[in-house]
């Protein structure tokens, strides 16, 4: 038997370091450190990221066991599994909560023998980014229709026994297997994107990786033969899902779930807030929230009331707008904040109207965000270019404010540089936008396809390489261009944490 101690902030990041080659500037504190176990380190590992996400998944993982343990524990008082929330308290998810009615009305029809299992989904793929409530849903969902929620997902199969695939085998059989006994339910697999693409597959765990996804294809057809279970599956990279599992008859049915709009943001705050602050107004809340998740105006309200407990005294206005607690040092900061002013101001000048908020607040692996629409009507390679300008004008705004750049516009495939050169590849390989005038069209990329195109077509890796190298000298001299705006913006974003699109365009004109 071999005894681990626990890890301390420092150990955690070199851990960070020695998977991702890159240094972290986020420090974990002691307790968080503390709670990191080797099955966490391993889930938390993802393609392309770097220190700072890898130690951010970390986070999010304790985060979800420490909320499916609490769960697990009220459940177990209250002797019920049913929860609290209904469909008609989701927000913002239109479509999916339309799904979720028309499932309601054919579950009750179906228990009442007026309608046949054969007319039912065979299985329901939600994908949105992190936060957005795919979760929610699910529970919603399964407490509209009155009947069980079984959870399952790839880390907590994986996290059973020693680990081994006979383990994880058996937990994922034994999840499907109660959902089948306890119809009519609905079976969730969260984060089945964790799963493997099989054709991909090339590592010494190849045949391990395999059987596993083999096994889930096979649970799913004998659960979608069986009557009473409804399979719904959640994943934040529906691209990144082997293409057997959405085919018809597996997830057949694809809803995506965006970022909140502000009519959404406002009723998810009035319904957390109930009758407390009933003449609130909510728009400063509704400007601090722009671009945030679901989730992060919930935990918004519940860090709210933590404020006005450990004061003593009733909520106020002001609990709801005062800066939460950051984790971040200020070096880490500063550079987020640049960054996302060099996107707003270059946006703002290149697509004026196009940006609705601009945040440096941390959500999911994300440090920061634009909230906005640059990419709309982009019909023209002179559209294209400004796109590549605005994705590289963050670390544009770095090199000149900063004298340097940081890993911050690169790591996973929703980074800045997968993002312009996905964009860049097929304005050249399937958009007839081919600066050498080639109309062959070879086939519209993917995140997961992409790099493989510019590893064996070495002449188009130099076009894309021109077209990246071409922006980011635009995108540099824009920033030199507009630089007290940038330096106004990123300052304002320090202070504030979150700037909406009037703003950032105002002080474009002071510039």
């Amino acid at each position: 038997m071999l005894d681990l101690l626990p890890l301390t902030p420092a150990m955690a990041a070199e851990v960070a370091h020695r998977l991702t080659g890159s240094l972290s500037t986020l420090l974990l504190d002691a307790d968080q450190a503390t709670a990191l176990t080797p099955r966490v380190l391993r889930l938390a590992r993802r393609p392309g990221q770097d220190a700072d996400a890898y130690l951010t998944k970390t986070l999010d993982i304790l985060e979800r066991d420490r909320q499916a343990a609490a769960l697990s524990a009220r459940r177990k008082t209250q002797g019920r599994s049913a929860s609290d929330i209904t469909l008609d308290r989701l927000f913002g998810m239109d479509e999916a909560v339309a799904l979720g009615r028309d499932l309601v009305r054919d579950l009750a029809a179906y228990a009442a023998g007026q309608l046949g299992w054969s007319q039912m989904p065979r299985g329901i793929l939600l994908s949105g980014p992190p936060g957005c409530g795919k979760t929610a849903f699910a529970s919603a969902l399964a407490a509209s229709c009155k009947v069980p929620l079984i959870h399952g997902s790839y880390a907590a199969w994986h996290a059973t026994g020693s680990g081994h695939q006979g383990d994880f085998l058996i937990a994922m059989g034994r999840a499907f297997a109660e959902a089948v006994s306890r119809a009519p339910a609905v079976l969730f697999i969260d984060e089945v994107d964790s799963f493997p693409v099989r054709e991909t597959l090339t590592h010494r765990q190849r045949e391990y990786s395999i059987q596993v996804v083999n096994a889930l294809l096979a649970e799913i057809d004998g659960v979608a033969g069986r009557e009473g279970v409804v399979i719904l599956a959640a994943c934040n990279h529906p691209h990144m899902l082997d293409p057997a599992l959405v085919r018809s008859g597996r997830l057949e049915r694809h809803i995506r779930i965006g970022r909140l709009d502000r009519a959404a943001r406002a009723r998810i705050l009035r319904d957390c807030l109930g009758a407390e602050l009933p003449d609130l107004d909510l728009e400063p809340v509704l400007i601090k929230t722009e671009g945030a998740s679901g989730a992060d105006v919930v935990r918004l309200v519940r860090d709210a009331r933590g404020r006005a407990r450990a004061a003593g005294r009733s909520l106020v206005a002001a609990d709801l707008v005062a800066a939460p607690t950051e984790i971040r040092s200020e070096r880490h900061l500063r550079t987020v904040a640049v960054h996302e002013a060099g996107h707003a101001v270059a946006a703002c000048v290149l697509r004026p109207g196009s940006v609705r908020a601009v945040s440096i607040r941390a959500a999911g692996e994300a440090s920061g965000r634009l909230v906005g629409e640059i990419g709309r009507d982009c019909l023209t390679a002179v559209d294209i270019a400004d796109v590549l300008v605005i994705l590289l004008a963050g670390r544009a705004a770095e090199l000149e404010l900063l004298g340097m750049a940081s890993v911050g516009a690169g790591g996973s495939d929703t980074s800045d540089l997968a993002h312009a050169t996905l964009l860049a590849t097929n304005s050249i390989v399937s958009l007839g936008l081919d600066p050498g005038g080639s109309l062959v069209w070879r086939g519209h990329q993917t995140a997961s396809s992409v790099t493989s195109v510019l590893a064996y077509s070495p002449a188009i890796e130099a076009q894309v390489r021109d077209m990246l190298d071409h922006a980011l000298a635009a995108a540099r001299n824009l920033v030199r261009q507009y630089l007290g705006a940038v330096e106004r913006l990123s300052g304002l974003l320090l202070r504030e944490g979150s700037v909406d699109g009037e703003m950032a365009q105002r002080l474009l004109g002071e510039n």
